[in-house]
């Protein structure tokens, strides 16, 4: 039972965690997609068969792996020049379940503020009020991602 229920989220959670963007409409857009392949395929007979199995599992397991493949073809299958924008730590947001994060100015023309996730490694070591470089990767469907963040040496 948790075998299979692994199999349904555990896609999701690995494109989360490598290849995750710094808008959430690309999430919102692949699920939509998710879901529109989900009832597709709903009635063909594999799927009636898996129905009977266990609903839940066919009900959420393909909208799950469309998210996972189209994160993680956006992110290994762009392969777009990296891109440097001078950034700073503006404040850490707290939350109430899940993992922290650190808002970081945006780069972007019309930008407020990128959340990037603590659990992301890129972001040890860093505190409110650093200057930092965010390096972007531009993904094959134009959808950027945080490739890594350099902090900047404080000036003597």
């Amino acid at each position: 039972m948790y075998l299979v229920l692994l199999a349904a989220i555990g896609p999701a959670i690995v494109a989360w965690r490598v290849a995750d963007t710094i808008d959430r409409g690309p999430w919102f857009v692949l699920l939509a997609a998710g879901v529109v392949v989900a009832a597709l395929v709903w009635r063909t007979p594999p799927m009636v068969r898996a129905r009977s199995a266990g609903f839940w599992f066919v009900a959420i397991a393909p909208p799950l792996w469309v998210l996972a493949a189209g994160l993680l073809a956006n992110a290994f299958l762009g392969g777009g020049p990296l891109e440097r924008h001078p950034s700073e730590v503006l404040r850490e947001a707290r939350a109430r379940k899940g993992a922290d994060a650190l808002v970081f100015r945006d780069f972007r023309a019309g930008g407020d503020e990128i959340e990037v996730s603590r659990l992301n490694p890129h972001v040890v070591g860093l505190a409110v009020g650093d200057r930092v470089v965010l390096v972007v990767r531009p993904g094959l469907f134009g959808w950027p991602r945080v490739a890594g963040i350099e902090k900047v040496a404080a000036a003597e």
